[in-house]
């Protein structure tokens, strides 16, 4: 039998054959960027920003507190100096709204804690007691304030602060009321915290509506901002032509932690892009939840009255997070065009559902 011997020669050759052509590797699909997380949690943050500014709007209008059922439970809510009606006709300087613990409020949120209102610095001379009067200016504090367990406070001790931006010599039948908000929160829960810094540019679209606001422009009436608001309108499901209409341009940053993620920045603004106005959008009138119970110990009664949880069911916003390179888009108005809690967040050109609400 024959032996086959290879040479050096011949085994170089072999091993620079089978070296020279790697082997082919298989297609990978690129991972889609999913990672909403950081955006829903920034619209959450943004979104109790503007739950406080209603209740300072609601309360610092005017409106007596035996008849408001807006934001808070029949005989849930202590008022320091003044029990019945407030601001009333000679407001305060300053007040405060403390919520009894863990009270479930007419939005289905539990509340507890103080919301402190001084708007001592308004200027005077122009009648600027009330929320609705152009040059009203409010500085907004909290004491041990909490939503759904989330602690809510000032970052570095700063004021949120609340201005009416109307003119002063508007037209309250063609120029609607608009305001500015600006300053930051803190919340935390537990070991997870967000932080939100940043302007409010917001809009009653509708108060050109003598429904809505009325009286004269040098003497207006209390806004009614919802059907709850009233204590001589009855309440019903079917009643969409009474409620405010609300415009928000949003511009904050802002960061977040949790227990397992480090810590993420973020950047959320009105979109710019496109031809419409992308304001975020809440009706008053709209309430997915329909009803909730409100409970009256005096009397031992429950009544169903309107939910006081209106989503925004329109606007677009750009959310930048730090640990990512593409932006995403928020759109409220999602896949409907109803009164509900859906949204889509895009992220290179896929598009997620999402519900905001938590």
């Amino acid at each position: 039998m024959k032996k086959i011997i290879f040479g050096f020669g011949a085994l170089a050759a072999i091993t620079i054959l089978t070296t020279g052509c790697p082997k082919k590797k298989p297609n990978v699909e690129p991972v889609p960027d999913k990672e909403f997380g950081t955006s829903v949690d920034a619209v959450y943050a943004t979104a109790l920003l503007t739950e406080v500014d209603d209740i300072v709007a609601h309360y610092s209008d005017g409106w007596n507190i035996n008849t408001s059922k807006y934001f808070v439970g029949t005989n849930t809510l202590q008022i320091a100096g003044n029990a019945t009606t407030l601001p009333g006709p000679t407001p305060p300087p300053t007040f405060s709204l403390t919520y009894n613990p863990n009270v479930v409020c007419l939005d289905g949120k539990r509340r507890s804690g103080t919301i402190g209102i001084d708007w001592s610095a308004t200027p005077g001379g122009n009648n600027t007691d009330f929320y609705r009067e152009p040059g009203y200016v409010a500085k907004v504090t909290f004491n041990n304030f909490m939503v759904d367990g989330i602690a809510i406070n000032n970052t570095g001790g700063t004021a949120l602060k609340i201005t009416n931006t109307t003119p002063l010599t508007f037209n309250k039948n063609t120029t609607p009321l608009t305001w500015k908000i600006d300053g930051s929160l803190y919340m935390a829960k537990g070991l997870d915290t967000t932080t939100w810094i940043g302007t409010v540019d917001k809009t009653l679209t509708n108060s050109t509506n003598t429904l809505i606001l009325g009286g004269t422009p040098q003497n207006t009436t209390k806004i009614l901002w919802s059907l709850n608001s009233s204590s001589t309108i009855t309440p019903t499901f079917t009643n969409s032509t009474l409620g405010a209409v609300v415009e928000y341009k949003f511009k904050a940053v802002g960061n977040i932690k949790k227990s397992t993620v480090s810590n993420v920045g973020y950047k959320i603004e009105t979109s710019v892009n496109g031809p419409d106005n992308n304001a975020c959008v809440r009706q008053f009138y709209c309430s997915p939840d329909r009803a909730v119970v409100s409970y009256t110990p005096s009397l031992q009664t429950f009544t169903n009255v309107i939910s006081e949880y209106h989503p925004f069911v329109a606007g677009v916003l750009t959310c930048t997070i730090s640990t990512e390179d593409e932006p995403r888009t928020i759109d409220f108005k999602g896949l409907s065009d109803g009164c509900d809690n859906s949204g889509v967040i895009t992220i290179k050109n896929i598009s997620y559902p999402v519900d905001f609400k938590r």
